[in-house]
Protein backbone atom coordinates (compact mmCIF):
# COMPACT_ATOMS: atom_id res chain seq x y z
CA UNK A 1 0.00 0.00 0.00
CA UNK A 2 1.47 3.55 -0.84
CA UNK A 3 1.87 5.90 2.07
CA UNK A 4 -0.49 8.37 0.51
CA UNK A 5 -2.97 5.97 -0.32
CA UNK A 6 -5.54 5.04 2.49
CA UNK A 7 -7.98 2.04 3.03
CA UNK A 8 -10.81 2.38 5.11
CA UNK A 9 -12.14 -1.07 5.61
CA UNK A 10 -16.19 -1.39 5.52
CA UNK A 11 -18.29 -2.37 8.04
CA UNK A 12 -18.78 -6.23 6.50
CA UNK A 13 -14.68 -6.70 5.99
CA UNK A 14 -14.68 -6.08 9.56
CA UNK A 15 -17.75 -8.24 10.71
CA UNK A 16 -16.17 -11.19 8.51
CA UNK A 17 -12.58 -10.65 10.36
CA UNK A 18 -14.66 -10.66 13.65
CA UNK A 19 -16.18 -13.95 13.16
CA UNK A 20 -13.27 -15.44 11.68
CA UNK A 21 -11.09 -14.21 14.57
CA UNK A 22 -13.12 -15.22 17.43
CA UNK A 23 -13.36 -18.96 15.85
CA UNK A 24 -9.62 -18.60 15.35
CA UNK A 25 -9.15 -17.43 19.08
CA UNK A 26 -10.96 -20.32 20.25
CA UNK A 27 -9.24 -22.93 18.38
CA UNK A 28 -6.29 -21.04 20.20
CA UNK A 29 -7.27 -21.40 23.63
CA UNK A 30 -8.46 -25.12 23.37
CA UNK A 31 -5.21 -26.45 21.95
CA UNK A 32 -3.76 -24.05 24.87
CA UNK A 33 -5.39 -26.06 27.38
CA UNK A 34 -5.24 -29.16 25.81
CA UNK A 35 -1.44 -28.45 26.07
CA UNK A 36 -1.16 -27.53 29.91
CA UNK A 37 -3.37 -30.68 30.69
CA UNK A 38 -0.85 -32.82 28.66
CA UNK A 39 2.17 -31.40 30.89
CA UNK A 40 0.35 -31.97 33.58
CA UNK A 41 -1.69 -34.52 33.60
CA UNK A 42 -0.67 -36.58 30.48
CA UNK A 43 -1.74 -37.29 26.96
CA UNK A 44 -5.41 -38.28 28.00
CA UNK A 45 -6.36 -35.46 29.61
CA UNK A 46 -5.12 -33.61 26.40
CA UNK A 47 -7.27 -35.71 24.15
CA UNK A 48 -10.21 -35.10 26.48
CA UNK A 49 -9.63 -31.36 26.77
CA UNK A 50 -9.22 -32.03 22.78
CA UNK A 51 -12.61 -33.30 22.00
CA UNK A 52 -14.26 -31.58 25.04
CA UNK A 53 -13.48 -28.02 24.75
CA UNK A 54 -13.85 -28.41 20.55
CA UNK A 55 -17.20 -29.40 20.78
CA UNK A 56 -18.12 -27.38 23.85
CA UNK A 57 -16.21 -24.61 22.15
CA UNK A 58 -17.47 -24.57 18.93
CA UNK A 59 -21.25 -24.87 20.06
CA UNK A 60 -20.44 -22.11 22.48
CA UNK A 61 -18.58 -19.59 19.96
CA UNK A 62 -20.32 -19.84 16.76
CA UNK A 63 -23.45 -18.64 18.45
CA UNK A 64 -21.33 -15.92 20.85
CA UNK A 65 -18.83 -14.78 17.46
CA UNK A 66 -22.09 -13.82 15.59
CA UNK A 67 -23.98 -12.05 17.77
CA UNK A 68 -21.50 -10.88 20.42
CA UNK A 69 -17.93 -10.53 19.38
CA UNK A 70 -17.85 -9.67 16.08
CA UNK A 71 -20.24 -6.92 16.49
CA UNK A 72 -17.83 -5.45 19.32
CA UNK A 73 -14.58 -6.06 17.14
CA UNK A 74 -16.36 -4.31 14.20
CA UNK A 75 -16.87 -1.33 16.37
CA UNK A 76 -13.61 -1.72 17.74
CA UNK A 77 -11.61 -1.75 14.69
CA UNK A 78 -13.63 1.30 12.90
CA UNK A 79 -12.68 3.55 16.13
CA UNK A 80 -9.15 2.68 15.51
CA UNK A 81 -9.04 2.44 11.44
CA UNK A 82 -10.21 6.23 11.45
CA UNK A 83 -8.28 7.18 14.21
CA UNK A 84 -5.00 5.84 12.96
CA UNK A 85 -5.54 4.72 9.67
CA UNK A 86 -4.16 1.66 8.11
CA UNK A 87 -1.21 -0.27 10.06
CA UNK A 88 0.38 -3.13 10.56
CA UNK A 89 -0.34 -3.67 14.36
CA UNK A 90 -4.25 -2.73 14.16
CA UNK A 91 -5.77 -6.04 13.73
CA UNK A 92 -3.95 -7.23 16.73
CA UNK A 93 -4.80 -3.79 18.46
CA UNK A 94 -8.39 -5.05 17.85
CA UNK A 95 -7.92 -8.70 18.78
CA UNK A 96 -6.44 -7.25 22.41
CA UNK A 97 -9.10 -4.88 22.74
CA UNK A 98 -11.93 -7.03 22.09
CA UNK A 99 -10.25 -10.12 24.02
CA UNK A 100 -9.79 -7.82 27.24
CA UNK A 101 -13.53 -6.84 27.01
CA UNK A 102 -14.90 -9.91 26.74
CA UNK A 103 -11.96 -11.10 29.22
CA UNK A 104 -13.03 -8.26 31.68
CA UNK A 105 -16.94 -9.09 31.23
CA UNK A 106 -15.80 -12.81 32.05
CA UNK A 107 -14.02 -12.14 35.41
CA UNK A 108 -17.33 -10.27 36.53
CA UNK A 109 -19.66 -12.85 35.71
CA UNK A 110 -17.18 -15.62 37.45
CA UNK A 111 -15.88 -13.58 39.97
CA UNK A 112 -12.16 -13.48 41.46
CA UNK A 113 -11.87 -15.99 44.06
CA UNK A 114 -10.44 -18.70 42.01
CA UNK A 115 -6.84 -18.18 40.99
CA UNK A 116 -7.63 -19.69 37.67
CA UNK A 117 -9.42 -16.93 36.13
CA UNK A 118 -7.06 -14.26 35.84
CA UNK A 119 -4.89 -17.35 34.09
CA UNK A 120 -7.77 -17.77 31.58
CA UNK A 121 -8.41 -14.10 30.63
CA UNK A 122 -4.34 -13.63 30.39
CA UNK A 123 -5.02 -16.62 28.03
CA UNK A 124 -8.19 -15.22 26.02
CA UNK A 125 -6.13 -11.81 25.55
CA UNK A 126 -2.96 -13.97 24.55
CA UNK A 127 -5.03 -15.62 21.69
CA UNK A 128 -7.40 -12.74 20.88
CA UNK A 129 -4.07 -10.64 19.76
CA UNK A 130 -2.51 -13.53 17.84
CA UNK A 131 -6.02 -13.87 15.95
CA UNK A 132 -6.29 -10.22 15.43
CA UNK A 133 -3.03 -10.47 13.66
CA UNK A 134 -3.61 -13.53 11.77
CA UNK A 135 -6.92 -11.93 10.58
CA UNK A 136 -5.39 -9.01 9.57
CA UNK A 137 -2.72 -10.29 7.15
CA UNK A 138 -4.99 -13.17 5.97
CA UNK A 139 -9.01 -11.82 5.61
CA UNK A 140 -8.98 -8.29 5.30
CA UNK A 141 -8.62 -7.02 1.96
CA UNK A 142 -5.41 -4.97 1.92
CA UNK A 143 -4.18 -8.13 4.07
CA UNK A 144 -1.26 -9.34 1.78
CA UNK A 145 -0.42 -5.82 0.91
CA UNK A 146 2.62 -3.93 2.69
CA UNK A 147 1.30 -1.47 5.06
CA UNK A 148 2.96 1.38 6.94
CA UNK A 149 4.47 1.05 10.13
Amino acid sequence: MEPDETWRPDVGDLYAAGVVGALLAMIFVVVAIAMIFAATFGPAAAAMALFTGGFTGLFLTIPLAFLVIAPLATGIGLVLARAFGPRRWLGAAVGGVTGSALSGGLMVAHGLDDPANPVMAALLIAASVAAGLIVQRRVLPPGRRKLRR
